[in-house]
């Protein structure tokens, strides 16, 4: 949305790149909302057309019948694409995945794992937790993690001196204690 606002307080604009921002704040407005309200897949060409004709109307373009190029998805929207129940999904052509590869991790794995921190394999990222940034940046719960590297179910997620402190603190606060009857 803020690259629409952008075009428009620049000198020298071209029609395409006006064109692109609408079109990029067109995406950003029906992401947001289709992530929020069920949309049947029929709907989806008059929403993206009304959406076009009001930012149009409020001086966001000035050529309301210029093509509109689809922008590719992203991660979020081929994912919820990927979870819809079988009757949503278009007709369209499955994506066929390319053939795979041997896997090289970014590090060996052997030395994956360090008192402060642990390394991901994927892209050799240094941190304290793997979690987060495994469903973040690469779209992997922990098990589709190990099993892509054939890791044990031993093999730690988080750095061992920050799994220490935790436990730590957890027991400082009484955590895991029995309750006291009253």
């Amino acid at each position: 949305m803020f690259a629409v606002t952008e075009c428009l307080l620049t000198e020298h604009v071209t029609n395409t790149e006006l064109e692109l921002a609408l079109l990029d704040a067109v995406s950003e407005i029906l992401a947001a909302y289709v992530t929020t309200n069920q949309v049947d897949q029929a709907q989806l060409p008059g929403l993206v057309a009304a959406t076009r004709t009001a930012l149009s109307g409020h001086g966001l373009a000035q050529d309301t019948h210029a093509p509109i190029m689809p922008k590719s998805p992203t991660k979020r929207q081929q994912k919820a694409i990927a979870e819809a129940p079988a009757g949503e999904k278009s007709a369209e052509k499955p994506v066929t995945q390319p053939p795979k590869q041997a896997l090289e991790p970014a590090v060996p794995v052997s030395e994956s794992v360090e008192e402060d921190v642990v390394v991901c394999l994927e892209c050799g990222a240094r941190m304290k937790t793997l979690r987060r940034h495994l469903m973040s940046a690469h779209e992997l719960d922990e098990k589709a993690y190990r099993a892509r590297w054939s890791l044990s179910k031993e093999h730690p997620m988080t750095a061992p001196s920050y799994t220490k402190r935790r436990q730590e603190v957890a027991k400082q606060i009484g955590l895991g204690a029995k309750r006291k009857k009253a």
